[in-house]
């Protein structure tokens, strides 16, 4: 049995979770935080151009947020390339949440029992406005690779899986 933490497999409609709009006062923040996620989402490397056209504003714009990003390592600007990637900063805090999250030790051995007994891959997963946040993967001896990745979001209704006591999703959400 193996511990999972691939990132590969990875497309804006199965990890990124689309916010409501920000209030005026915020555009800059919220366009900080569609990098990470555009970064997030596509992995590897990514140039300016394609970041300004998602974003949908100037070069010197989105140079300018990449520059702010970089000088506090939320991104990393690739020297031979010039293209840009996550930094570690995010791992930092992402391991920050991790260590916080009890619930990853306390489900860790029903996992890896699970994991054991079927031989398959077993998730687990937090809720969050019909959304699935993958938190946690192991993978059984005998287990079929799946798209799944930590810190990868899907909608509840499209993960195709059935929570471990075989109910059904709820149909409403707050």
């Amino acid at each position: 049995m193996q511990q999972t933490n691939t990132t590969s497999n990875r497309t804006p409609s199965s990890c990124h979770m689309k916010l409501p709009s920000q209030t005026a006062s915020l555009k800059t923040v919220d366009k900080a935080l569609r990098v990470l996620d555009f970064l997030a989402v596509f992995g590897g490397q990514v140039g300016v151009r394609e970041l300004d056209k998602f974003l949908d504003v100037n070069k010197s714009s989105t140079h300018r947020l990449l520059t702010t990003l970089e000088s506090h390592g939320y991104v990393a600007k690739e020297p031979h390339t010039g293209k840009y990637q996550m930094g570690l900063r995010v791992f930092e805090l992402g391991a920050v949440v991790l260590n916080q999250a009890d619930l990853r030790a306390v489900a860790r051995p029903y996992l890896q029992r699970l994991a054991t007994s079927t031989g398959e891959v077993v998730h687990l997963v937090v809720g969050n406005r019909g959304q699935c946040l993958y938190i946690d993967k192991l993978t059984g001896d005998h287990a079929i690779r799946t798209g799944s990745a930590l810190g990868c979001r899907r909608l509840v209704l499209h993960m195709g899986r059935q929570n471990a006591t075989g109910a059904p999703p709820p149909t409403e959400y707050p």
